[in-house]
């Protein structure tokens, strides 16, 4: 109706209609129905660079119960084949795809696989020879690839599965052993323990555990930076080299720091203390950095630390129940805009001691003291359903573990989106998306859109929610992340 030009054709007996258009015109549409509030505020020294249009062609048809979408006549035809019987290669038989198709997609109602070795094969293809070779730039994308050790990749793979156990997912990153460098052999972590350690409470809403070799980790990332940059490894290597020396000429970084850290990092967070915004935004939480020498790598880091902050910032030390607590303030943040208590700048400070077996690490210091208190009566790891929904994603013990109380963190989210519904539509109203919208920075325009001051009392919804587990496995073939979240008892 429009005048924009089609034609019809049959391939392999089915009829397709082939689909005519530029590039440009999805924008020009979508700029006319959501114009841009700036446009023609423009400096006219300053024109906006535009791509000149393509040529796109989409073909659509159907063959028996398919309905087929392409941008290439010769893949259809090749679909079409296929579906007749025809001798046309198909995807089953790349072996990069075949050895995922029993484990994660067989049984699964959503899957893909991405072949990077494709792609990677074609970055890494040589142009031909100039007459003159060019200088080799600082940074050389041959080098940063193989370096970071991308072109070992052979495949992505994922799958998502729901059952009346609940929903569970599959990510794989396909990087056999024997090829893995660079970013893959900095990240790889041993199958260790990596259940909630005891200390870790109950009322925790968020939790997760990474057995990762620092010290290993460190190494194997200054021989990568070595390999993908020489000058910025050396950068790297200087800085170490002379850290912490203006102040004491003994002090080494890496027998200090580096070679003081463990195989443990752990994090876990609660429900926001008050219904703000910013308690949403930054929920209580600490973080714990296993040490085989806890006391020297706190000091070690206040030593860092302490000529890097700016002069308004000081290093702040305490006691409590007999361990040195380190503080230092950090540089305010303002409120959320729109007026109100909340538009008041907020102060915020990181605090830090060591203890046990770990240096932990705080922006919210009663956190940290209930931490360093320790003696919890309700522990995370007791939490019922935890070990059960665990076993879905390989248990506890492959080295990476997740956990989230979805009941409590969508209860929290709920509650304060409901009460602060003014404020975030003061926040949202001054977005580019809402002046694209067309209502500037008036809020109650917005609320005609999004009100959530109309979302439901969470008691409303919240047989639907429960809890979710996620872990991550390296193995021979590659990394392997699942997650899976358990049928609310609600629905059962």
């Amino acid at each position: 109706d429009k005048g924009k030009q089609i034609k019809s054709e049959k391939i392999r007996d089915a009829e397709f209609t082939t689909y005519i258009f530029q590039s440009d015109e999805f924008s020009k549409t979508l700029d006319t129905i959501f114009p841009d509030p700036q446009e023609g505020f423009e400096k006219a020294e300053e024109p906006k660079a535009k791509k000149p249009p393509r040529k796109l062609e989409w073909l659509v048809g159907q063959s028996g119960p398919l309905l087929i979408v392409g941008n290439s006549r010769k893949g259809v035809e090749k679909v079409l084949a296929r579906m007749g019987g025809g001798n046309v290669p198909g995807l089953s038989e790349q072996a990069n795809f075949s050895t995922h198709y029993g484990p994660l997609f067989r049984s699964a109602d959503v899957y893909g696989w991405v072949n990077w070795k494709t792609f990677m094969d074609f970055a890494m293809k040589k142009p031909k020879e100039p007459e003159e070779k060019p200088k080799r730039g600082a940074f050389d994308p041959e080098a940063i690839l193989k370096g970071l050790g991308l072109n070992a990749v052979q495949s992505l793979a994922f799958s998502l599965e729901n059952s009346t156990e609940g929903v569970s997912g599959n990510f794989v990153v396909s990087v056999p052993e024997s090829q893995r460098q660079g970013l893959f052999k900095i990240i790889s972590f041993p199958q260790k323990e990596s259940a909630p350690p005891p200390f870790v409470p109950a009322d925790a809403t968020k939790f997760s555990r990474w057995r990762l070799d620092m010290p290993q980790a460190w190494a194997t990332l200054e021989k990568t930076l070595s390999e993908v940059h020489p000058v910025l490894a050396g950068t790297v290597k200087l800085v170490m080299d002379s850290a912490g020396k203006d102040k004491d000429p003994n002090f080494d970084l890496r027998k200090n720091l580096i070679e003081n850290l463990g195989d443990d990092i752990v994090n876990y967070s609660k429900s926001p203390k008050n219904g703000t915004l910013a308690d949403l935004n930054s929920p209580p939480s600490i973080t714990l950095i296993g040490s085989p020498r806890p006391e020297p790598l706190a000091a070690s880091i206040k030593a860092l630390a302490t000529p890097l902050l700016p002069p308004q910032a000081k290093m702040k030390e305490r006691e409590f129940l007999g361990r040195k607590v380190y503080t230092v303030n950090l540089p305010s943040q303002p409120g959320p805009r729109g007026g109100g208590a909340g538009a008041a700048k907020v102060d915020r400070s990181i605090s830090f001691a060591a203890t046990g077996a770990y240096v932990a690490f705080s922006t919210d210091t009663a956190m940290l003291e209930e931490f360093l208190r320790g003696n919890q009566e309700k522990q995370l790891r007791d939490f019922s359903g935890l070990a059960s929904a665990a076993d879905k994603v390989g248990g506890m013990g492959t080295g990476l573990f997740g956990f989230e109380n979805q009941k409590e963190t969508t209860k929290s989210t709920l509650e304060i989106l409901r009460k602060e519904s003014g404020t975030l539509a003061n926040l949202l109203a001054t977005t580019p998306l809402a002046g694209r919208l067309g209502m500037g920075e008036d809020q109650n325009k917005f609320k005609e859109w999004l009100d959530f001051s109309l979302l439901p009392p969470f008691e409303k919804i919240s047989k639907y929610f429960h809890i979710g587990v996620w872990s991550g496995a390296v193995k021979a073939d590659g990394f392997h992340f699942q997650v899976f979240n358990p049928t609310p008892p609600g629905l059962k």
